[in-house]
């Protein structure tokens, strides 16, 4: 009998995969069962979706107490971050009872893991991090940049001190992180983690069978911008940018829910903008981006965000920061733009460069969805099971 794999990730099973980097365990563990090496994939919770692989949640009893805490953030107005935590730990103690000796390989999506962490180290179980974001230490520190900058005292899921704490006594317990994305290596590697990294590359490809593809040039030239919106968006460099585009004939759509901080700041810096939509939560992204002219996402901190993505197959040129992991599919000058992070000059630059070549600018759109439809996601699972397989302790 061939040594087990166990794989860990910290969001919930939906009906077809997991949310967010949890979709990436799902079709890591999709791969490993297929080769006769997968023990088991543990969630969050699990409901009543079934998987054509061993998967549990990582508590019969998790649903409930996920179900008390929600309850309980309403009940007493706790912030989410706080009761995040509390399920990380949650998740952390019950997800080492996971463990045995038949298990050789840990594979996980969350670093919050030190009693399972601890536990694997004694039973000698290799264990591999594939993250999702950057380093956290170096969010952190952009956060409390922007927050400075704009004079903001809360924190948030990457300044809350306990959550950081836990993250960095866990982080060093991993054998290897996997990293993806280019901004992905960087930042571990400058927090010291340069001995761990396995690099590679490749895509959260998300489900695109029922998206749209916008139809050719528009008679007002629509910018967009579509993310659950808190500070690290980036969303205020770009209205910052809007402030010398809004005279054009132009439009901003603004899609998605925004946190109180930077609601706080378009009212009182941004209200006075003219075409700007404000569309909050969108659940037809297919829609928002059809009759679109262009997609920007000026992240100050973005691991892999997928509307880049779900914009590029819409045949929507792009603009990000080149502090947005997805930068690395972006083809300069012909499917989009990269621009300096928190540049709201750069941003500006751009758009007028794609508003006054409407032409070439609906081109770059055709070439990212090219480029799109020639990636295959799953030569990047199979690149990611190899190389926990080829470990020589699994």
């Amino acid at each position: 009998m061939k040594n087990k794999i166990l794989v860990a990730s910290f969001e919930s099973l939906t009906a077809t995969s997991a949310g967010g980097i949890g979709h990436l365990g799902y079709k890591v563990a999709k791969e490993l069962h297929q080769r006769e090496r997968l023990k088991k994939f543990v969630v969050s919770a699990k409901g009543k979706f079934e998987t054509p692989f061993s998967s549990s949640p990582v508590s019969f009893t998790s649903r409930y107490y996920l179900f008390l805490l929600h309850r309980l953030e309403k009940l007493f107005n706790i912030q989410i971050y706080k009761s995040r935590y509390l399920q990380e730990v949650l998740y952390d103690h019950f997800c080492s009872f996971h463990l045995d000796k038949t298990v050789t390989t840990l594979v996980t999506t969350t670093p919050y893991l030190f009693q399972t962490f601890q536990k694997a180290r004694k039973l000698g179980i290799t264990i591999y991090f594939i993250p999702g974001n950057p380093e956290d230490n170096y969010i952190a520190q952009l956060v409390h940049e922007e927050n400075a900058k704009y004079n903001i005292q809360e924190d948030d899921a990457y300044t809350y001190l306990n959550r950081l704490n836990y993250y960095n006594k866990s982080l060093p317990l991993t054998n290897y992180i996997i990293t993806y994305s280019a901004l992905m290596e960087e930042s571990y590697r400058k927090k010291g983690y340069g001995d761990k990294l396995i690099s590679t590359r490749g895509y959260l490809k998300p489900d695109f069978s029922k998206h749209k593809t916008t139809s050719g040039q528009q008679s007002v030239f629509k910018v967009s911008f579509l993310a659950f919106t808190v500070l690290l968006k980036g969303l205020q460099y770009l209205l910052e940018a809007w402030k010398d585009l809004q005279h054009l004939n132009i439009e901003l759509h603004v899609g998605g829910p925004i946190d109180k901080n930077v609601q706080n700041l378009i009212d009182e810096q941004y209200s006075d903008l003219k075409n700007v939509f404000y569309h909050g939560r969108v659940t037809d992204i297919p829609s928002f981006f059809e009759n679109k002219s262009l997609y920007v996402l000026p992240s100050i901190i973005d691991g892999a965000p997928v509307t880049i993505l779900e914009a590029m197959h819409c045949s929507v040129p792009v603009i990000v920061s080149d502090n947005c992991g997805t930068k690395d599919i972006v083809a300069e000058g012909k499917s989009g733009w990269v621009v300096p992070n928190r540049n709201a000059v750069a941003i500006k630059e751009k758009i007028l460069e794609a508003y006054h070549d409407p032409q070439r600018t609906a081109e770059m759109g055709r070439n990212g969805k090219e480029i799109l439809d020639n990636y295959n996601m799953q030569d990047f699972v199979t690149t990611l099971a190899d190389i926990v397989c080829h470990n020589k302790s699994a």
